[in-house]
Parts: C-alpha cells; sequence; structure tokens
C-alpha cells in the first residue's frame, strides 16, 4: 500500500507510520521502515512530499532528537545537494518542519550549514523558502542566549544579504522575516 499508485492510498499510509513507529519501536522503524519514509520525500506528488515532512516531525517527536540526527537529518541535508529543485524544495519544507522539534545546538551544528547554502539557490522559490524557514528557526531558537546569538550573528545577516534579491518575493518573505528577527 505505500507503494499504491493512487496518491491518497500513500499519503494515508504516512499519516499512520508515527503510530506505527511508536507501537514497533525505534529498531524496527530503523530497520524496515525509515527507508521508506525517505523515499516519500522524492514523490511525484507534491501533497505525499508535504506529508512526509510532516511525518519526519512526527517521528522526531516519537524518537527525539538524538534518533534525527543520526537517523534523518543526514539524509534530508544529503538532498540539498540533488539537482532537481524538487528535492532541495522538499529539503527546505523538511527543515522547516521539522525545526521546532529540534535544538539550538542541533539546528546550529547540523541544519543552518544547509539552509544558508540554499539561501544562494538559483532557484527562486527556493530562495524565498529559505527566508520563511530562517523565520521559522529564528522563532524556535530565540528563547535561548545561543539561540539569540545564532540569530544576531549568522539568520539576520543572511536575510539582510536575501534583501537585495533581484526577486521581489525573496525580498518580501526576507523582508518579514528579518522584522520578525529583528524585534525578537
Amino acid at each position: 500500500l505505500a507503494g499504491d499508485k493512487q496518491w491518497r492510498v500513500r499519503q494515508a499510509i504516512i499519516e499512520y507510520i508515527p503510530l506505527l513507529a511508536q507501537q514497533l519501536g525505534m529498531s524496527f522503524f530503523d530497520q524496515q521502515l525509515s527507508d521508506l519514509c525517505m523515499s516519500w520525500l522524492g514523490d511525484i506528488v507534491f501533497s505525499i512530499r508535504e506529508a512526509a515532512t510532516i511525518n519526519l516531525k512526527k517521528l522526531i517527536d516519537v524518537f527525539g532528537v538524538d534518533w534525527a540526527r543520526s537517523a534523518i537529518l543526514p539524509r534530508v541535508v544529503a538532498m540539498a545537494s540533488h539537482p532537481n529543485y524538487l528535492y532541495r524544495m522538499t529539503t527546505i519544507f523538511a527543515i522547516s518542519a521539522i525545526s521546532p522539534s529540534l535544538n539550538v545546538q542541533v539546528i546550529r551544528d547540523d541544519i543552518l550549514e544547509t539552509v544558508l547554502r540554499l539561501a544562494g539557490d538559483p532557484i527562486p522559490n527556493i530562495r524565498f523558502n529559505v527566508a520563511k524557514t530562517i523565520d521559522v528557526i529564528a522563532t524556535v531558537i530565540v528563547s535561548s542566549s545561543d539561540g539569540r546569538d545564532v540569530t544576531k550573528n549568522t539568520l539576520i545577516p543572511a536575510l539582510q544579504q536575501l534583501q537585495a534579491d533581484n526577486d521581489a518575493d525573496v525580498r518580501y518573505f526576507s523582508g518579514k522575516a528579518l522584522e520578525k528577527c529583528v524585534a525578537a
């Protein structure tokens, strides 16, 4: 069923994975279901890719940040180098979705470099989604002193650079995110 031709069937299966993972445990999930969950991030249907990113967040909530750091984040970050822009877009969507379940250290050490690299992507839709993701990340990390330092020293300069972008949407979303970061 997980590979059914009907995307709505695949989506229904995705929605049950976190419950199944909780019942079967981390070891079983890593051995039997992890590859399947990651494969959905490359599905041809946007709704499946979107559900897969939400699924990752729920799985992190079930298995924890340490598990995410070893099992999920390296694979998500690797997708940022894919030649197909949809994989890079899914990477930024996944990072945005899972950031609220991560801590400052993991965001800073494991995903921030990827976000900043994607800020220079040739596709404007990726760049403005980077700005939206920076907004999400800043909201997550601003409550700690380390997070405020990351916001001040890394996120704000990245948004300022995006403010000079040729694309109006990139400038708009980076401006909105910059307002929130500066106010925080």
